[in-house]
């Protein structure tokens, strides 16, 4: 009996061995990254509680099992689990939080002078806050504070702030606990639709071509050199990619084990002819953001292009985008800005491109950034969300448009409203985005 035992409890931890070692150990590279790079930036960018991020940020899959080893000295955050496969990511001002191999502080390989320029004399855009004719203010606080948490924390619905643009007023603002006014908060893959914005102003001011090809050395003797960046921007290059965060594939390899973030899109292959096949991929949108570093002389033009040409006109002082260690922005990704300033994104888009009546991107930019993608069942342009036939959220307009971020971060844009609406959080699972929108449209003024 007892030799039974032994050999069923020997058997079973075989079992228990091989799971770890066959599907556990390979993730604890991606897991470990994780939880190194979003702690350091949720903790250095956006001044959280260690304890707090633990709770309201690494709470899903493998991620509560890892322990992180804050050194105040270097600014970094160094991810464990029980002991295997650490990972590094070290705060540098000006660029955020850069995940370094195999916690090598140097492997980080440029340094950013985050100098900035008055561009022009744009006047000073000074919030109005207040009540628009026809809103219905009682009724539309009410909307407002059903998306969250009864506490206010990040327990369930996860969300942590909603800003109601109307008639370029705000006529409703909230913020969940520990957040306020003042907290920068990260837009993940509402990165990508800032990507649209600094390639429309680099075509305003004639420095690119939406119809370019031969983008990339690496391609210019095959196939691969008849993409566009107009291909590029509509997510209809025709390379393969996965694109799924719940294990090791592209995306995840590409975010949390890669030094040069466009390195793997870069190497990727056809599967389909450029500008016939529509596939959501982040690699596509740092395809992007290396094309725009080449197209730079140097690093210095690079750096302050967006600052000079887009932050400081729209005074959105707040936001920063993270680099990898080569210097490369993350356009998939990594952009952290206050609400407010992620909602003057939007309204750069909602008045077609123009601030304080002088236009700063084309005046057919915002036309082209909503028109459907070929084969994406007209759901998606250039690098934002469509709302065409209602194929998102049936009781929201079908001229929204929206930048879409990976934990329920949200800008949508409704024209036919005059309406801007931002919401972050740390997930959307329990979040009804159709009833928010809904709750909103039927008590904001028409």
């Amino acid at each position: 009996m007892m030799r039974k035992i032994f050999i069923a409890l020997a058997g079973l931890i075989l079992i228990i061995l091989a799971t770890f070692y066959y599907y556990l150990f390979p993730r604890l590279t991606i897991v470990n990254g994780f939880a190194a790079k979003i702690a350091c930036s949720c903790k250095y960018i956006e001044g959280r509680d260690i304890t707090e991020i633990k709770k309201n940020v690494l709470y899903h899959s493998l991620l509560p099992y890892t322990s992180l080893e804050i050194n105040e000295d270097k600014f970094s955050v160094r991810a464990t689990f029980f002991g295997l496969k650490p990972k590094t990511a070290v705060y540098k001002k000006g660029v955020g939080c850069i995940l370094l191999k195999e916690g090598d502080s140097s492997s980080f390989q440029f340094t950013q002078n985050k100098s900035r320029f008055a561009e022009d004399s744009i006047p000073v855009f000074t919030w109005k806050e207040g009540i628009t004719a026809g809103t219905r203010k009682e009724q539309l606080d009410q909307v407002v504070m059903a998306a969250f948490d009864e506490d206010f924390y990040l327990t369930d619905k996860r969300t942590s702030a909603v800003l109601v643009i109307h008639n370029d007023t705000i006529v409703a603002e909230k913020y969940a606990k520990p957040f306020n006014v003042s907290s920068p908060q990260l837009g993940w893959s509402m990165a990508k639709s800032l990507l649209n914005t600094f390639i429309g102003l680099m075509v305003y001011n004639d420095k690119i071509d939406l119809s370019q090809q031969n983008l990339f050395s690496e391609w210019k003797n095959d196939e691969r050199s008849k993409i566009s960046l107009n291909d590029l921007l509509q997510m209809s290059s025709g390379l393969e990619w996965e694109e799924d965060y719940t294990k090791i594939c592209d995306v995840t390899t590409m975010l949390y084990d890669s030094e040069k973030i466009a390195e793997i899109p870069l190497s990727k292959q056809l599967v389909g002819k450029p500008g016939k096949i529509w596939l959501y991929s982040s690699g596509t949108s740092n395809l992007i953001s290396c094309f725009i570093r080449n197209s730079f002389a140097n690093d210095e033009a690079y750096f302050s292009y967006l600052n000079r040409k887009l932050f400081d006109r729209l005074g959105m002082s707040s936001m920063l985008q993270e680099t990898d260690a080569t210097g490369t922005f993350i356009g998939s990704s990594y952009v952290y800005g206050l609400p407010r300033d992620w909602a003057k994104f939007g309204l750069l888009y909602l008045h077609n491109g123009t601030w304080m009546g002088k236009q700063i991107l084309p005046d057919y930019w915002v036309n082209y950034t909503t028109s459907p993608a070929i084969h994406s069942k007209n759901q998606y342009g250039a690098h934002f969300w469509l709302n065409k036939e209602h194929s998102f959220y049936k009781d929201a307009p079908e001229d929204m448009f929206y930048a879409d971020g990976y934990q329920g971060q949200y800008v949508f844009i409704i024209p036919s409203r005059d309406l801007v609406v931002v919401r972050m959080g740390t997930g959307d699972k329990n979040f009804d985005v159709n009833s928010f929108l809904k709750g909103i449209l039927e008590n904001v003024g028409k």
